[in-house]
């Protein structure tokens, strides 16, 4: 009986420090996380392989903003930028960014302002993009547009709410 409580605490203990190791490693940047290639541009030759296989994986480091302080990344993505179309806003071809993922269960217009920056799911191309927030029509679709030079090239298609994954907080490395 005593060696099956011995075991049992052996296995917790072990458990408990393979978790905490992980975490700190996460914490201290040790850790993988993957970056998501997005859209910038027009979609017309954008195809969701390509994207996906822009996509990489890299070590999670600690992310630091202008005043020094470290940025919680908790329900964040981080996207790395294919593209020029936001040149205007900022957001460079190889910029990476991170997106504060939307909270479903809230109202999105209590989330997202004029002038946002927006990751989007376009399920006509399976690809993700950004775009700058523009309104709502009546219906509630989001109004969105980019840029070609300085023009707003507003999309043909408004997204429904539920296309929207997040939006862009920080620029974390300018390429």
């Amino acid at each position: 009986m005593g060696a099956v409580v011995f075991i049992g605490i052996f296995v917790l203990a072990l458990s408990l420090y393979a978790y905490s190791s992980a975490r700190i490693a996460g914490m201290l940047g040790k850790g993988r996380e993957k970056v998501i290639s997005v859209e910038a541009g027009p979609v017309t030759n954008s195809n969701a392989k390509g994207f996906d296989l822009a996509s990489y994986t890299t070590t999670s480091r600690p992310i630091i903003d202008e005043r020094g302080k470290s940025i919680n990344i908790d329900n964040t993505l981080r996207i790395s930028v294919n593209g020029n179309s936001m040149r205007p806003a900022g957001i460079r071809n190889g910029d990476e960014l991170i997106v504060q993922k939307i909270d479903k269960a809230m109202e999105l217009s209590k989330q997202i302002k004029k002038g946002d920056i927006l990751l989007i799911f376009s399920k006509e191309s399976g690809v993700n993009k950004i775009r700058v927030f523009d309104g709502f029509n009546g219906d509630g679709s989001v109004i969105t547009y980019r840029f070609e030079n300085e023009d707003k090239i507003y999309s043909t298609h408004p997204y429904d709410q539920s296309n929207i994954i997040g939006v862009v907080k920080y620029l974390i490395e300018k390429k």
